[in-house]
């Protein structure tokens, strides 16, 4: 990630800053990975699986792509039987 904001040790919301052509490949692909991950699975030149496996490993109350004039602002949650999701939420004033 790029840009993480922290409260103590806490991860409140991870920033991933992207070109305006990359950020609309990105992200659906980065949905794909909600299900399951496969951490066994190498994840060089696929940014959309490394950002996932951080997600898991991190575990962000917020996940955010940014480009310019645009930004993607999603709540993380961590069901029961998924890797995670992604809901589309805006980050609260922290």
């Amino acid at each position: 990630m790029d840009i993480g904001l922290y409260q103590a040790d806490r991860l409140l919301v991870c920033y991933e800053i992207k070109r305006p052509e990359e950020i609309q490949k990105i992200i659906p692909r980065i949905f794909t990975y909600e299900k399951e991950i496969d951490f066994n699975k190498p994840d060089r030149n696929n940014q959309a699986l490394r950002k996932a496996k951080y997600i898991v490993k991190h575990k962000p109350e917020y996940f955010c792509v940014v480009t310019i004039g645009k930004r993607y602002e999603y709540q993380v949650s961590f069901p029961k039987g998924k890797a995670f999701r992604l809901t589309e939420d805006m980050v609260p004033w922290i």
